[in-house]
């Protein structure tokens, strides 16, 4: 890795039309373990590679942990103020041998703290914190963990960890983050307050390695962690050649990233997908760039549930599994979930194209690809091709997205200027009606919904919001009879035969046909977006 190619690899993504939200810099970008010194032989210009890679919208991460090798230039300075655990007391590790910082040492920290803003301040965005913490239980071993504070345990250390990293880095810029392991080999990593983006690696680039990233994906969901996924395709190299992985396993493990809170692709090995397109294909390529789009298109429904399940202190991920256990490991029976109560996934866990789902009770489940409707308790054996994943939305749900794409399954180019609002199925099971909080990151945020009037009259909802909504209703029973649909003083809005002529006009509504049927795509208005919609829908 190094500056050139870090910047290519992202520009690879951004020409193939495939989004980049963060890059995440591995170990030994600096000159040594953990002194937070550019390496500028590989790094000559660091603050300019950012200064480029935000102004693409790009956010920067790098790899970190509390240890400062022996090798590191500022090892000594800390060794001989004290700063560290255990008078000094080394550890081996996979990068050397090391000591850790004291975080409760005061001098230390304010000495760890001013060469974090080396890098800081020069615009890096968060950290990847990796999972180094355990070593300290070899000090409870020899007699204990020794601070300046007296004698801590293993959970004190690692919530002191996590937890600095991503504190102190919010005082220098509010949007920063730490990526971290939420549950590993049915350990606990870093403590929830700190899990807006895990990960839990590492695994290899098998199926095998797959189950076992889900089954650490749904102990940490079981545990009440918030957001995370896991290395798309396994960290790991040694798969099999040329890539190191399977084109078929990258294929399914890209797919069930689309439908985790964090999608995250790299290691060892070729992750690029236009690395495992055939001569005159592109279809790997194709597929990876629609699930992200499909991903990125979930911001707004990921963020409103990741809000609501952090007050909560909840996960974001609801297994169906019945039988984990939080002291003792388990094999799961279930390794479907729920993302939130809206979409329902059943990962495919081997090289083939059918999956037997079973649907959570409650409710309908509609084909995420298609507009199959699937009743809730049921089974079925599933035929899925390697351009779609056994993923579902829930029937009657209200599912906010932010649609940037040609790409997308929810709308095209023209819905880049509105949040759009997907009713899914309204008329489906015995609700007359659902509402969603709707949550920013910097704004008030809103509640939209509708409600069932009758067999053909739905009302549409949402609280002002600064930009345009654009209601999309899928799975409606539309008849043979006009379809109308009123503003809140009863007046007609303009239909159009084409989501583009709706969106030059701003405001009225379109019928439009594609692979999920008959769409109604309807545009109350910039100035009604902005005071509050009410619109009444007649099919």
């Amino acid at each position: 890795q190094n500056q050139t190619k870090d910047l290519d690899l992202v520009e690879g993504y951004l020409q193939r039309d495939i989004p980049v939200g963060g890059l995440e810099i591995d170990s030994l970008w600096s000159t040594g373990v953990n002194n937070f010194i550019w390496d500028t032989s590989k790094y000559p210009d660091a603050k300019a590679m950012i200064e480029t890679l935000h102004q693409k919208g790009v956010r920067v991460l790098l790899w970190i942990t509390s240890m400062v090798d022996t090798d590191s230039s500022n090892y000594q300075e800390g060794k001989q103020n004290g700063y560290y655990l255990n008078h000094g007391r080394t550890v081996k590790w996979w990068h050397g041998h090391g000591s850790f910082i004291d975080y409760t040492n005061p001098s230390a920290l304010e000495w760890w703290h001013n060469q974090m803003d080396y890098v800081l301040d020069i615009g890096v965005d968060g950290w990847k914190c990796d999972g180094t913490d355990p070593f300290v239980i070899e000090f409870e071993a020899l007699g204990g963990i020794h601070a300046h504070s007296g004698e801590i345990t293993y959970r004190d250390y690692a919530n002191s960890y996590y937890r600095d990293f991503l504190y102190y880095s919010r005082t220098k810029n509010p949007q920063a983050l730490i990526w971290a392991r939420p549950v590993n080999a049915f350990w606990s990593f870093a403590p929830h307050d700190t899990m807006f983006s895990g990960w839990v690696g590492d695994q290899d680039p098998t199926f095998d390695g797959l189950r076992d990233a889900l089954i650490n994906i749904l102990q940490s969901a079981h545990r009440n962690y918030l957001n995370f996924g896991s290395d798309t395709g396994g960290y790991r190299g040694g798969g099999p050649k040329p890539y190191g992985r399977t084109t078929e396993l990258f294929t399914r493990w890209f797919q069930m990233s689309a439908f985790c809170p964090h999608f995250e692709n790299g290691g060892e090995n070729e992750h690029r997908p236009w690395g495992f397109d055939q001569p005159g294909s592109n279809f790997t390529t194709d597929n990876y760039r629609n699930f992200v789009n499909i991903h990125m298109e979930l911001v707004p429904y990921l963020l409103s549930q990741g809000s609501q399940c952090y007050a909560k202190n909840v996960s974001v991920m609801i297994p169906s599994a019945t039988n984990l256990h939080d002291r003792k490991p388990t094999y799961p029976n279930s390794f479907a979930y729920r993302l939130g109560p809206d979409v329902f996934v059943t990962p495919l866990l081997n090289n083939g194209t059918q999956c037997e789902v079973t649907f959570p009770s409650g409710s309908s489940w509609v084909d995420y690809f298609s507009n199959v409707t699937y009743q809730a308790g049921s089974t079925h054996l599933l035929d899925v091709p390697y351009d779609r994943f056994p993923a579902f939305k829930r029937a009657g749900a209200v599912i906010p997205m932010k649609v940037q794409s040609e790409h997308s399954l929810h709308g095209d180019g023209t819905s880049r200027d509105a949040l759009t609002l997907l009713v899914q199925s309204p008329f489906v099971g015995s609700s007359t009606g659902e509402s969603v909080e709707i949550y920013e990151w910097q704004g008030n945020g809103a509640v939209a919904g509708y409600e069932r009037v009758d067999s053909d009259t739905l009302l549409l909802s949402a609280s002002a919001y600064r930009t345009p909504y654009l209601f999309l209703l899928r799975g409606l029973p539309i008849g043979d009879g006009p379809l109308r649909v009123f503003d809140h003083e009863n007046q007609s809005l303009e239909a159009y035969s084409t989501t583009s002529e709706l969106a030059t006009a701003g405001r009225g509504f379109a019928l439009t046909t594609s692979q999920f049927g008959q769409d109604l795509w309807v545009r109350p208005g910039f100035e009604e977006s902005a005071r509050g919609v009410k619109l009444t829908v007649q099919l």
